[in-house]
């Protein structure tokens, strides 16, 4: 009890509680926007976790991306087509306001027998309507397509592109693209 005490003292037990609310209440709205993202079972603000579905028979992005393309079978067909749900995942998001803050191929899941893009891990999630926030989203993608799937990534970025709709938000994202090749890496 003492170490409860001194945790709510300082600060960081209502730092965790907000945190994990936050990603609650936004697995919630992503579900609630038609977008599949796990489903939440219970909240438990006292032991800072959250119990949610485990999607089964599911394969992450990143996983199918880095695998050797003809072993696994994709196509350039394929790889479009998941390019092209990508693209419409995120801009339903965006649409309703949703920021994930951590978009990588590593956040989405295909579930094999319906061949859905899920999304996962809402931690960095935060509700916000500006150009930039949803932008700076797409960078994040953007950076870590680049850096991890580099062979297929102006197809993919291409064709999530395409199927993203949002023309402001993408006008800004070129924006954030100048801004962050002036910066210069200190170290």
């Amino acid at each position: 009890m003492l170490e409860l005490e001194s945790l709510v003292r300082a600060g960081t037990l209502l730092n965790w509680c907000l945190l994990i609310a936050q990603e609650a209440r936004s697995i919630g709205r992503c579900r609630r926007l038609g977008i599949p993202a796990p489903t939440l079972f219970s909240v438990d603000l006292l032991r800072n976790r959250l119990y949610m579905e485990d999607i089964q028979d599911s394969c992450r992005i990143r996983d199918i991306l880095m695998g050797d393309i003809s072993t696994i079978g994709l196509s350039n067909l394929m790889i479009t087509d998941l390019a092209a749900a990508i693209g419409r995942t995120v801009s339903r998001l965006h649409q309703g306001d949703l920021i994930h803050g951590d978009l990588t191929t590593s956040n989405m899941l295909i579930r094999r027998e319906a061949n859905q893009l899920v999304l996962i891990d809402f931690g960095l999630s935060q509700q916000s309507s500006l150009d930039e926030d949803k932008a700076v989203d797409l960078m994040v993608l953007e950076r870590c397509i680049e850096s991890s799937h580099s062979t297929i990534a102006q197809v993919l970025l291409g064709e999530i592109y395409r199927n993203y709709c949002g023309h402001d938000v993408l006008k800004r994202l070129d924006q954030v693209r100048l801004r962050g090749r002036k910066r210069t890496p200190i170290g």
